[in-house]
């Protein structure tokens, strides 16, 4: 299970460019409910793609040690703590030494002839806090994830009932599942 401690401090799209896309007035008077849907389609595709967008701090929590690795959301930055519950029931903080980080793949492993300590058997007994996102900036994020965001944006914005009469029902746009393909993590 994940949970994110720090959210993004901005979206991947910039309400300015919302605006423009949706063809609206800056002074239109639903500004808000465009920078809702910005948010939405945001978390919409992160779900989609497995990965985070902006830089944030998410926690994911285990019942134990894995066998070989950890897997963790992408673009993974930086490890900012792993905690266990020792065998005496107190929480430990995991020495760097013991793990080693592959970025490019979203893993954290043993380091080289290290093992795990021993932990409590009991749900939750290991928390690993880590920086995860393509970066700081909306525009460290792939143009073709941003473009598709401001298409779901648009798509929400123009059709804000749950069902359009004479149309196929589809959960995520064509046009936006071929610009994001390419950045899908399948099988995460």
């Amino acid at each position: 299970m994940s949970i994110v401690i720090t959210p993004p401090a901005v979206e991947p799209v910039l309400l300015e460019q919302a605006i423009d896309h949706l063809r609206l007035s800056s002074d239109a008077a639903d500004l808000a409910q465009v920078s809702f849907l910005v948010s939405a389609s945001r978390a919409f595709m992160e779900d989609h793609l497995g990965r985070a967008l902006i830089t944030q701090t998410v926690e994911d929590i285990f019942d134990a040690w894995p066998a070989d690795e950890f897997r963790l959301c992408q673009p993974f930055q930086s490890v900012s703590q792993i905690t266990y519950i020792d065998a005496d029931g107190a929480w430990q903080t995991l020495s760097a030494a013991l793990y080693a980080t592959v970025p490019e793949r979203g893993i954290i492993e043993r380091a080289y002839g290290a093992s795990w300590p021993e932990v409590r058997c009991q749900r939750g007994a290991v928390r690993l806090r880590t920086v995860v996102g393509f970066g700081a900036s909306w525009n460290d994020v792939p143009r073709p994830i941003r473009q598709g965001i401001l298409i779901m944006t648009a798509q929400m914005y123009e059709h804000r009932e749950a069902v359009i009469t004479g149309t196929i029902v589809s959960e995520l746009p064509m046009g936006v599942r071929l610009l994001v393909a390419p950045y899908r993590l399948v099988g995460f």
